[in-house]
């Protein structure tokens, strides 16, 4: 098609014709009569926070024009937009901007989602900030941020025992512990208990303090002809916010070994 370029006798604007047809150009409008607000943040590749409860983070913004120059004393809106699907964050924007154009919002990493169904994976989504001025034009950016859960393990203590040919009810104590993956051990959290042979004092424990709890398991019966007998018992856990963690343990029961001393 055909096009050409026009200006007021002020010089004050400009627009495009396209085949007869006038058509703004807003960039010529903008630049020569008013201010272009824009946003940039203190993070340019996303931000990688946990969603365990409570975990918030603090993102750095501010405002400038299109010189550069910073823009103070107006609100820089921030907010995860989703199609489709649910938000995993909750974005609080901070206070106006100040004289060297900085502000900040907070990033909340949810744990669960608006149904009330936990949130166990790594998910990204995309987090939108607009500079939101009394006067003039804005300009919205976005950053891809990341909600990752935190790591749970699990370590189990179990000593083998000794259990005599044809006897039951051998117990060994088992001490589980749960750490996350800063090595922080976790109270409350419930673990759960499956077997394979032998039973145990309870299928799942409470986590204490120190992240700790201990379940007593009685092996099989060791068959006559047999010099042992063994048992395995995995533990999980699974809470909100983490990553589940799983371990497997076998315990074993050994037949005494009668020694004797050597012929001289």
């Amino acid at each position: 098609g055909k096009a050409g370029f026009f200006s007021t006798p002020d010089y004050a604007n400009f627009w495009w014709q396209i085949n007869g047809e006038t058509a703004w150009k807003t960039e010529f409008v903008m630049l020569k009569t008013d201010t272009i607000a824009s946003v940039a943040a203190d993070f340019s590749t996303g931000v990688v926070r946990s969603f365990a409860p409570g975990d918030v983070t603090s993102v750095g913004l501010w405002a400038y024009d299109q010189n550069g120059d910073p823009i103070s004393d107006i609100d820089i809106d921030a907010w995860v937009q989703v199609y489709g699907g649910v938000p995993f964050f909750d974005i609080e924007s901070g206070s106006v901007t100040d004289v060297t154009g900085r502000t900040s919002a907070t990033i909340t990493g949810l744990s669960e989602d608006s149904s009330g169904s936990p949130l166990s994976n790594p998910v990204k989504q995309p987090l939108y900030m607009e500079a939101a001025p009394d006067y003039g034009w804005s300009v919205f950016t976005s950053v891809e941020i990341f909600n990752v859960p935190i790591q749970l393990y699990i370590s189990v203590d179990a000593s083998p025992i000794i259990q005599e040919e044809g006897e039951t009810g051998a117990e060994s104590e088992i001490t589980i512990t749960v750490i996350d993956e800063f090595g922080n051990p976790q109270e409350e959290f419930t673990v759960e208990f499956t077997l394979q042979g032998g039973s145990l004092s309870a299928m799942s424990i409470v986590t204490d303090e120190n992240g700790e709890g201990v379940v007593t398991y009685t092996l099989p019966e060791i068959l006559e002809g047999e010099e042992f007998a063994v048992g395995a018992v995995a533990s999980s856990v699974a809470e909100i916010g983490f990553g589940a963690a799983s371990a497997a343990h076998a315990v074993v029961a050994f037949t005494p070994v009668v020694l004797y001393p050597p012929e001289v």
